[in-house]
């Protein structure tokens, strides 16, 4: 189904040219049009010198996938109906990425790490499959609540470095 609806996204023409990796481009341009149709405000900000030709595409999508899923539910449950995620380098040697959504709730923080709300076989593992990824490329991830904000943060520190 997710094939299909990413394949009928480019034939409509609603493909987004925001990153100059194709793949990327494509999951982001399928968050926006969930983001549109739930009436949620969505900004991406992608600096030009980011460098992610060091992660796999597949485990591009499954970080940021899962981190943009939960800020899609997060924020449509909000008043305010905000994401922002941003791209940037930190230095020669880290890429960051940023997702800030509104989340009215705090959500609950264990260790560091964000624990489902609901129990479910369906819900759960987004967050480790991230932190699995994230940690295959000697990252990092930062989950916070900003509490006067009613904003959730998820920033992931990776890797440029080439694999070899």
């Amino acid at each position: 189904a997710y094939i299909h609806t990413v394949y009928d996204d480019l034939q409509s023409g609603t493909l987004h040219k925001l990153t100059g990796n194709q793949t990327l481009d494509i999951l982001l341009s399928d968050k926006l049009q969930q983001a549109q149709k739930q009436t949620i405000t969505f900004e991406i900000d992608y600096q030009p010198n980011t460098t992610l030709s060091s992660i796999a595409d597949l485990d591009l999508c499954v970080i940021l996938g899962n981190l943009l899923d939960n800020a899609l539910i997060a924020a449509a449950q909000s008043t305010e109906r905000k994401i922002y995620c941003s791209f940037e380098q930190k230095n020669q040697y880290y890429s960051a990425i940023t997702i800030t959504n509104s989340c009215d709730m705090a959500p609950v923080i264990k260790n560091g790490i964000p624990q489902r709300q609901t129990p479910s076989e369906q819900h759960g593992c987004g967050i480790q499959n991230v932190l699995n990824h994230v940690q295959k490329y000697g990252g990092h991830c930062q989950f916070v609540y900003h509490i006067p904000q009613k904003q959730f943060q998820a920033t992931v520190l990776l890797s440029c470095a080439e694999k070899s």
